[in-house]
């Protein structure tokens, strides 16, 4: 069921009403029989493979715990054994039968999602994200951060939960697990807020994204006949769909969790309107950078500081750059990605460096141009996620920089440039002026939920086309 689609808005709709309805008690099996089913909705032959990785979860949090640990066991070993046990699908799907074609058989459910023309992947919906999950949780439990759940279907509906199942956010226990708990009605604001975001997150995919997507697959598809303005579209059309596609996801997955109580970690904040290349990265995909700072950064960076001859500067370098060639992999497979972790962590450096070289804070005009120049340079850099391969990035690069007179063709172009442009607006408002936003009173927000619903149903374009983040 997509979740752009009429089904599933009703569903969700009809849901949180009863939800509501019920007494608290069976409110938590509501959400983790509903979740479940709509995991299965996709494909139910993925539904073994999520309860598998949650008792593999489960069962580690309970061996990881400081007072359940079996007498001696090596701590670093014991809990590498149970990331990889838990990782092992995801290490499967996502690398394996990609180098290996021969592990590819007829009896493993793999995707079939439609992506427009960005190809398909095998890797089963959200098994990366839940699996982050899953590791933070034990790891957290090994950490003595907080005590293992000891209901297993409690732990189950933590990773199932439906509104961030798919493409995240990636919550911690310790803040979803008790909301869960408390299974609260959402108030009136909640509910307010909640339908917002949620027709907001829908017109950003169905209107922005998808409209985009036309345009984006069209370009990338003829690289060696584009002219410099056309390479030059695709590059700026697919930053702009990229960006509508998966805060539009992540908007939607805040506002259904709005609808049943429960608060979400906000996973964008306007990243495209970011002063340097750090900054961007605290404000895109929010909970994976927290995710990987606390998971991966820290305790690798506490690793390489144990390397004593190496000045500070290289232990640094060295650490950056370890985790992002890991941020490359964890979205692909491919070169593209290698090469789209490197630039990054290439960027982070050099920005590190130069920020503490400096003195006092940018004013005006500097933060300006500094927008400016991280905005064209992730843009560029995005270009590596949607290029099939590096000739074809290369091709296109190339075409920007050659100088040729083309034409520029957009699907629909000025229904395409007004929802861009929409989106643009409200995103500046909310990035200058969150107090001219709309969130407060109950007329000015019921007035924004209409004009919402409205747009999403005039221009919203292919409900078919699924969410570029499900590839990963």
């Amino acid at each position: 069921m997509s979740v752009t689609s009429f089904p599933f808005i009703v569903s969700v709709l009809a849901l949180a009403a009863l939800y509501s309805a019920l007494p608290a008690p069976p409110r938590p099996w509501l959400l983790l029989v509903a979740s479940l089913a709509y995991y299965g909705s996709y494909n139910w032959a993925f539904v073994p493979l999520l309860l598998a990785v949650i008792a593999a979860t489960y069962a580690a949090g309970l061996t990881l715990a400081p007072d359940r640990r079996p007498p001696g066991a090596k701590r670093p070993a014991l809990i590498a054994c149970w990331i990889f046990v838990i990782g092992a699908p995801l290490l499967f799907y996502k690398y394996l039968i990609v180098w290996f074609d021969t592990l590819r058989l007829a009896v493993i459910p793999t995707s079939d999602l439609d992506f427009g023309g960005f190809g398909s992947v095998l890797i089963p919906l959200g098994l990366s994200f839940f699996t982050f999950q899953c590791v933070g949780y034990v790891v957290d439990v090994h950490r003595g951060t907080h005590a293992p759940e000891r209901q297993p279907w409690r732990l189950a509906l933590f990773v199932s939960f439906f509104p961030q199942l798919l493409a995240g956010p990636i919550e911690r226990f310790q803040s979803l697990s008790p909301q869960l708990r408390a299974v609260a009605r959402p108030s009136p604001e909640m509910v307010l807020d909640g339908l917002l975001l949620l027709f907001y997150g829908l017109f950003l995919k169905g209107a922005v994204g998808d409209r985009l997507g036309v345009t984006v697959d069209f370009l990338f598809a003829e690289p060696t006949s584009l002219g410099a303005a056309a390479a030059a579209m695709a590059f700026y059309a697919f930053a702009m769909q990229l960006f509508a596609d998966f805060a539009g996801y992540s908007l939607i997955a805040l506002g259904a969790a709005s609808l049943f109580g429960i608060n979400l970690t906000r996973n964008f904040k306007q990243p495209y309107f970011s002063r340097n290349i750090v900054e961007f990265w605290q404000r895109w995909h929010i909970s994976l950078t927290r995710w990987i700072g606390d998971y991966l950064y820290r305790p690798l960076g506490i690793a390489v500081l144990r390397l004593k001859p190496l000045p500070r500067f290289l232990q640094e370098a060295t650490t950056i750059l370890l985790v992002w060639v890991v941020m490359g992999l964890w979205h692909g497979a491919t070169w593209n990605f290698i090469a789209f972790g490197l630039i990054q962590a290439v960027l982070i450096i050099g920005y590190s460096r130069w920020s503490r070289a400096r003195r006092g804070k940018p004013g005006p005009v500097a933060s300006a141009i500094g927008m400016a120049l991280t905005f064209n340079v992730i843009v560029l850099a995005f270009g590596l996620i949607r290029a099939p391969d590096l000739t074809t990035y290369g091709q296109l690069l190339h075409a920007i920089f050659s100088g040729t007179v083309g034409a520029v063709q957009v699907v629909d172009r000025k229904i395409t440039l007004l929802v861009v442009i929409a989106m643009g607006s409200v995103e500046a408002v909310r990035r200058f002026a969150p107090s001219l936003h709309l969130a407060h009173g109950i007329w000015p927000r019921a007035l924004a939920i209409t004009a919402l619903v409205i747009l999403f149903g005039l221009f919203g374009n292919d409900a078919n086309r699924s969410f570029i983040y499900f590839r990963f």
